[in-house]
Parts: C-alpha cells; structure tokens; sequence
C-alpha cells in the first residue's frame, strides 16, 4: 500500500485514502512488547468522516491503487 491509495477499514466497514507510508510499528523494535515474535507496520488514514487515524495495514482492505 502507497499514499493516496484506496482503502476500507475491515473493522468499521469505512473508506479511506491513506495518507502515510507504512511503518514498522515501534512495539516491534529491539526493546518493544512485541519484539521479536511479532512484525507489523501502521500507516495513518483519512477516513470519509474527516478522522484521521493511525491503522495496522493487515486490518485494511486495498479497493483502489492510486496511479
């Protein structure tokens, strides 16, 4: 997934565009609570309500790629 993708929440049901590139997640880092069992990245959306919200890319569904 790249900014200006097309993306709908799993858990809500909500279209968004995403406005970030995905990050590794600091829990997974050296140090953090997940580390080294688990690895996922975050990358913040806007959603249609005007929220923004930072998201696990594994909980969105990719519904249009931006050109």
């Amino acid at each position: 997934m790249k900014v200006g993708d097309l993306v709908r929440d799993y858990i809500t049901a909500t279209l968004g565009v995403i406005l970030a590139d995905p990050w590794l997640s600091a829990d997974c880092l050296v140090g953090g609570d997940a580390w080294p069992e688990e690895e996922y990245y975050l990358t913040e959306v806007l959603f249609t309500d005007g929220t923004i919200a930072t998201i696990e890319v594994d909980d969105l569904e990719l519904i249009n790629e931006s050109r």
